[in-house]
């Protein structure tokens, strides 16, 4: 068993409404890496993403620390889950909320408290603000610290800087290599290009195929 290994794709297809969407895409994601797969619109990004997340069908073998997602119970699973933070591309919030309450919904877990993960995201003014009056990077801020509160081992994030102008944009991949640099592992996908060089690993996606 290899004790490094987070993430695995051997082979895997995705089909949607009968067009190929993954083509046999392969890679490994270890521990201490930060792996940005980039790609255009359509180009399949997502789609690894919603296999890691389990929302889509798929073929071809996927493996989660080393063993067949099959492998594992649902309470396998649960376990699991507590050591990896899932950002998806559309963050989704109870604006009937503020910011800590949203953060606890956000984080199955608080190994970590609140403001400590605001700091880590440069936004603990943001504690207990109402989150109709945030911005777009205020939003993305709040949301990595409720990820961050969960203290995970892995960050797998979907287009993390949203549509924000390069200023912002370079705020937010700040933040990731500062999450990086505390020793969490990360998976990256994204449209954009300006930032990658902070990434330890790039790939390139492609109609549906990984390079």
């Amino acid at each position: 068993m290899n004790n490094n290994l987070l993430i695995s794709f051997h082979n895997i297809c995705v089909k949607k409404n009968n067009e190929d969407v993954l083509k046999h895409v392969n890679f490994v994601l270890n521990k201490g890496e930060f792996l940005s797969i980039y790609g255009n619109n359509g180009s399949g990004k997502t789609t690894i993403y919603k296999v890691i997340a389990g929302t889509v069908e798929y073929s071809g073998d996927y493996k989660l620390y080393d063993k067949p997602i099959d492998w594992y119970t649902e309470n396998d699973l649960e376990i699991v889950n507590q050591k990896i933070g899932l950002m998806p591309a559309i963050l989704s919030f109870d604006e009937n909320l503020n910011v800590l309450q949203n953060m606890q919904i956000i984080s199955s877990e608080m190994e970590m408290s609140p403001l400590e993960a605001l700091e880590i995201c440069n936004a603990e003014d943001l504690l207990n603000r109402n989150i109709l009056y945030l911005n777009g990077l205020e939003r993305i801020k709040f949301y990595l610290a409720g990820l961050m509160m969960k203290n995970p081992e892995l960050l797998i994030l979907d287009e993390p800087s949203g549509n924000l102008d390069k200023i912002r944009e370079k705020e937010v991949y700040d933040i990731l290599h500062n999450i990086y640099n505390r020793g969490v592992t990360i998976l990256l996908l994204t449209k954009k290009k300006d930032f990658l060089s902070m990434s330890t690993r790039i790939m390139h996606i492609d109609d549906g195929r990984l390079s």
